[in-house]
């Protein structure tokens, strides 16, 4: 099936080849990645594989396996990332944070919480619901067609409740927290680079 799929895709994609240790594991993550793109509906698996025309596919719990099993180091992606968006913006970089609100429920997703909802509340009114929040970190970029900044998130960070398995017998990190080691791990890969954020 990536036989048929544009070059360009493949190379664009190829700097994270490292990342998998099986070749058939990057097919999987480059037909997962296209019809990601192409999915109108909720971009489920399931949905992602009946977009490409996958719909008989009889493995396709192996895609499953690929987000849920799959060993595979974020920070070295998000690193080979970094370095494709780089060039874009130039010597200065200009990062901006904020926090996403990702709503889930289910008795098997452990590092949910009820948080305030930053899109349905108001001032005067107040709209709690059930969720994952995360630190996001983007970097604004000028494509040459517009002049119009583009901010594309590479470094994203899952904050933890304080009732969290793992905070028991450590303090939960607060968003700025999480923020100052992202810095810091930046700051480590690219220790000359000019960095303004913006939050």
């Amino acid at each position: 099936m990536t036989n048929h799929l544009p070059s360009i895709i493949v190379a664009f994609l190829s700097p994270f080849r490292i990342l998998f240790h099986l070749e058939k594991s990057f097919s999987k993550m480059i037909l997962l990645f296209v019809g990601g793109v192409l999915c109108r509906s909720g971009r489920t698996v399931c949905g992602i594989l009946r977009t490409l025309g996958m719909k008989g596919e009889t493995a396709f719990a192996n895609y499953h396996h690929l987000l849920s099993r799959s060993k595979v180091d974020m920070l070295k992606g998000v690193k080979i990332l970094m370095e494709m968006l780089l060039p874009l913006s130039g010597t200065s970089v200009v990062l901006v944070v904020d926090e996403h609100l990702e709503r889930r429920r289910g008795a098997k997703i452990k590092a949910k919480a009820t948080y305030r909802d930053p899109v349905a509340s108001s001032r005067g009114w107040l709209v709690k619901c059930t969720g994952l929040k995360w630190v996001v970190l983007a970097m604004l970029v000028k494509f040459p067609w517009t002049t119009r900044s583009f901010a594309l998130p590479f470094f994203c960070v899952l904050r933890t409740p304080e009732n969290y398995p793992k905070n028991i017998k450590r303090e939960a990190r607060s968003g700025t927290k999480l923020l100052c080691q992202m810095l810091c791990v930046i700051r480590h890969w690219f220790p000359h680079l000019s960095i303004t954020l913006v939050g």
